[in-house]
């Protein structure tokens, strides 16, 4: 924690504090959304924020001379701003400014796409548990290197790891009771898992095969899995970000120019700059907002 700038939470309670900071990982009661959905109520009532929802932006200029941005948006409309955060992904950047080379290196670092899949396993007839306690696990890369053939080609469905969710978090588990129950006793428990795919290996257009996933958890965990009374397959397109050797040379060239080129009035964070993980990604936001208002150049 970097006490001189500190990261409030906005109200003083010391024992969260605390346990914030022993924290191996942390979550919400209905999971991640609850904080973008935070943010946006937060943003809603504030009457100096306009948000702009369902437009694409199709461009951005700066005007050299007044050092204003113009951002024209797909109904038409145009946006005037004193400065811009943006946290697009860098490859969609690019498309957005005057020119691909406006800004260095926004399409160096491929980008990979993941498929996650939750998995809801009812365990009501089940002496065993399904898997060992702990947060999960992660499939090292093999010595022989991934498998580059197509899905429809390869053995496996490119299982990158697995996440226990009930074992991690577990203050996130609901019960239910079995309709006609006569009490407590009457309650079915469930385990969830995530499965992570594809990344380095390919992914098809084509819907996975679910069987093939369990089979092939079954063999990582050594129990036969059941089939899950929920399950959904979440497709997350371009999304991970692979920094190629020399990105932190890159990024510091890029910054560079938006400090020369751009007055310092752009500023470009996200996965795709200084860390994938959201805390990387809030902590990012946080230092762009804090750097605009220590310029002290704009308008409120």
């Amino acid at each position: 924690r970097d006490e001189e700038e500190g990261w409030e939470l906005g109200f003083e309670d010391e024992e969260w504090d605390r346990t914030l900071k022993s924290a191996a990982v942390f979550s919400f009661r209905d999971g991640i959304e609850e904080l973008v959905e935070g943010l946006v109520r937060a943003l809603e009532e504030e009457p100096r924020v306009e948000l702009k929802t369902g437009v694409d932006v199709v461009g951005v200029s700066l005007d050299s001379e007044t050092k204003s941005f113009e951002i024209r948006l797909a109904n038409g409309e145009t946006v005037q701003a004193s400065h811009i955060i943006s946290a697009l992904p860098l490859p969609v950047l690019s498309t957005l400014l005057p020119s691909p080379t406006s800004v260095p290196h926004l399409t160096v670092n491929p980008f990979a796409t993941v498929m996650v899949l939750n998995l809801v396993f009812a365990t009501a007839h089940f002496k065993e548990p399904l898997h060992p306690p702990g947060f999960g696990y992660l499939i090292p890369r093999p010595e022989v290197g991934y498998d580059t053939q197509s899905e429809e080609e390869s053995k496996t469905p490119g299982i990158l790891g697995v996440v226990f969710d009930t074992a991690s978090l577990a203050a996130q588990d609901y019960s239910v009771s079995v309709e006609g129950g006569s009490g407590s006793g009457d309650e079915v428990k469930f385990i969830k898992m995530t499965a992570m795919l594809g990344g380095p290996y390919p992914i098809s257009s084509a819907e996975i095969d679910l069987d093939e996933v369990l089979t092939q958890l079954s063999v990582h965990l050594g129990t036969i899995l059941p089939k899950p009374v929920y399950h959904k397959f979440h497709r997350n397109a371009n999304s991970i970000p692979t920094y190629l050797p020399g990105h932190v040379d890159r990024v510091a060239e890029m910054r560079k120019v938006l400090e020369e080129d751009w007055s310092g009035r752009l500023k470009i964070i996200g996965a795709g700059v200084g860390g994938v993980s959201m805390s990387d990604c809030i902590k990012a936001g946080r230092e762009a907002a804090r750097e605009i208002v220590r310029q002290g150049d704009f308008v409120l």
